[in-house]
């Protein structure tokens, strides 16, 4: 696992759970509403090293080409644009 500056190993141990239990709890939130909602994973679609505000990223293109094609799927339309 990659780790931003300054991060020790101990911040790295207790992050992972951490981590894990948060994106646990968003799954049970998204269950719980239906098929309104969905969790979009970026690490299991591909995109790595994101951090909070994803559009500061430098890889913010990718991402908000994701969030369209999705939106656009869960709006029926297909392509971009």
């Amino acid at each position: 696992m990659a780790r931003g500056a300054g991060a020790s190993d101990e911040t790295e141990v207790i992050a992972v759970p951490a981590f894990r239990a948060a994106v646990e709890d968003q799954q049970i939130f998204c269950d719980n509403i239906g098929d309104n909602c969905t969790l979009l994973n970026l690490t299991e679609l591909g995109i790595f090293g994101n951090g909070h505000v994803v559009m500061v990223e430098k890889n913010n293109r990718q991402v908000a080409d994701l969030i369209l094609d999705f939106l656009h799927e869960a709006l029926g339309r297909k392509g971009k644009g």
